[in-house]
């Protein structure tokens, strides 16, 4: 349940992300916004892998 939980915080947070990137007169954060979103989605990835009892993926070592 908890993992339920994580995902779907994180996926309100890439859906906010994913709205930033498509708004042009927030040009000047897209750099960021799309790494934070390649983060979240890393995250999402090894939240769904360690649901399904596979091995998740390390997370990435931080910029």
């Amino acid at each position: 349940m908890a993992i339920e939980r994580q995902l779907a915080d994180l996926e309100r947070l890439a859906e906010r992300a994913r709205h930033v990137l498509q708004d042009a007169r927030k040009q000047k954060w897209h750099e960021d916004t799309r790494s934070q979103l390649r983060q979240i989605e890393a995250e999402m990835g090894r939240l769904r892998a360690r649901e399904a009892g596979k091995t998740p993926v390390p997370a990435p070592a931080p910029p």
